[in-house]
């Protein structure tokens, strides 16, 4: 019984070691803006973007090898990220037919934590925006959410402060004033990470995401490591902790 397993487990192995890896799906959007007036190695428009596969090959006209490594990169083989992806085929939706989708949109509201937002997902923490728009950044971000009235947590790691960010709010959402959270990172200083949380309450986050650090080692982030021309010391693999907690306001 046993050695029947381990058999099974090596060919399992074997068969997925061999299949090839497809970053993302050939959705057809290189061909299709080929045949218009789009430049080569340029950002495509927004409204030619039809899938999220589209995102990925879209960030590779943008941004060079270093940035695009930045965001795009797993540890060592890349098993986790890879398995993340492929997940998504096991996933089934359920066939409906003749259903009127004019007004599916309407559908999408939600509340997180009590407040009002326009879809169920929001925009997560994801530092250096400074790689995509040298002089707007984060800022893309926070204007972004505020108009589609979508949820956005700021990255500790922001390109902009929290007060910048802040400062993009709209006044005019579902919930009023624009209502974001703010990431937090703990820090071996605690005076440092209770400066960061009142900046994050004085400018109006509602609240707060503390990530925290529970076990830290070096890592192997090859792409970055190769790409970025840093040792691989620099790159701690970490396992977080999350936790969310509303702020009194």
């Amino acid at each position: 019984m046993h050695s029947s397993l381990l058999l099974i487990t090596q060919l399992a192995a074997v068969v997925l070691a061999g299949e090839p890896w497809i970053n993302e799906v050939d959705t057809g959007l290189e061909t299709y803006l080929l045949g218009t007036n789009y430049t080569e190695g340029t950002l495509p428009l927004l409204k030619d973007i039809r899938a999220l596969p589209d995102f990925d090959w879209a960030a590779r006209q943008h941004l060079n090898d270093q940035m695009y490594s930045f965001y795009r990169t797993g540890t060592a083989g890349e098993q986790s990220y890879r398995h993340n992806l492929d997940i998504w085929k096991s996933v089934q939706f359920r066939s409906r037919h003749l259903s009127d989708v004019t007004k599916l949109n309407e559908t999408l509201a939600t509340t997180i934590l009590g407040y009002n937002f326009s879809a169920p997902f929001f925009i997560a923490p994801a530092a250096r925006g400074i790689y995509g728009d040298p002089e707007r950044a984060e800022l893309n971000f926070v204007e972004a959410a505020g108009k589609e009235n979508i949820l956005y947590i700021p990255s500790m790691y922001a390109s902009k402060t929290i007060e910048e960010i802040a400062a993009g709010k709209s006044n005019s959402t579902l919930n009023g004033p624009q209502v974001i959270f703010q990431q937090i990172y703990t820090n071996a200083n605690l005076s440092v990470t209770w400066d960061n949380i009142r900046r994050a309450e004085r400018t109006g986050a509602k609240a707060i995401e503390i990530m925290r650090t529970e076990i830290v080692r070096d890592g192997a982030q090859l792409g970055a490591t190769n790409l970025q021309n840093i040792s691989a010391s620099f790159l701690n693999t970490r396992q977080l902790e999350s936790n969310v907690y509303l702020l009194d306001q």
